[in-house]
């Protein structure tokens, strides 16, 4: 019985960890959907709005559900067949030395075929902004299918990066080369969420042995134990 409770007392510790675990990877990202914008001026909450070149940045809050990947929100590049110079960014903070994967969709929106590529450079920077640490370039060069508008067909793309520092730096650039012809490219779904540590496969398996082993033994124990006043 002695090691019995010892072994049922380390169980909430486990438990405790994997509570640890899962928190550590929940997503560091403010507002990934654009849904949020409180202010109503057209900036989703969380993210800054900023140019490639000396002109306003040529971006906009899209509000369409039938647009957005998920929920009703989305951000807009090169609105009004301009030329792409639109980023957006968020300063998000991180454990230094951990690894974080970057999720995000792009979409193409138009009513027809047209040259050029719709596509969205994702970045990870240190807390300056100046050291990258990841990126991917995500295209969809897929537009709208049957030429709705209204119903975009999303890529999804993700890349990995590790942490410098207590603050890493998140920015989509708009790399689209349609130079203001009629399409626009949109951005949703944005996440960051910490990528697991082997030793939290670990504490997973130890637990479930844990609970194995406990439970074995209460069996065990419950076929020897007398039962008074049997005949």
């Amino acid at each position: 019985m002695k090691h019995q409770c010892k072994f049922m007392v380390s169980l909430p510790a486990l438990a405790f960890g994997l509570l640890l675990n899962c928190a550590a990877t929940a997503d560091i990202i403010v507002n990934g959907g654009f849904e949020l914008d409180a202010n109503t001026d057209g900036i989703a909450d969380g993210w800054t709005y900023a140019s490639q070149d000396a002109n306003p940045p040529n971006l906009t809050l899209g509000i369409n559900a039938s647009r957005a990947f998920e929920g009703n929100n989305f951000v807009g590049f090169n609105s009004g067949n301009q030329a792409p110079n639109g980023i957006v960014q968020q300063l998000v903070p991180t454990n230094t030395g951990t690894e974080y994967t970057v999720t995000f969709h792009v979409a193409r929106l138009a009513n027809s075929p047209f040259f050029g590529t719709s596509q969205i450079f994702g970045e990870a920077f240190d807390g300056t902004g100046t050291n990258q640490l990841g990126s991917l370039l995500l295209q969809d060069l897929t537009g709208s299918p049957f030429g709705d508008p209204n119903r975009p067909s999303y890529e999804m793309g993700s890349f990995s990066f590790t942490a410098t520092g207590t603050q890493s730096l998140i920015r989509f650039s708009d790399a689209t080369t349609n130079n203001g012809q009629n399409f626009d490219t949109s951005l949703d779904a944005v996440s960051v969420t910490a990528v697991p540590e082997p030793s939290s496969y670990a504490l997973l398996s130890g637990a479930g042995i844990g609970f194995v082993v406990v439970g074995r033994r209460r069996r065990a124990n419950a076929r020897r134990r007398p039962t008074w006043g049997a005949h």
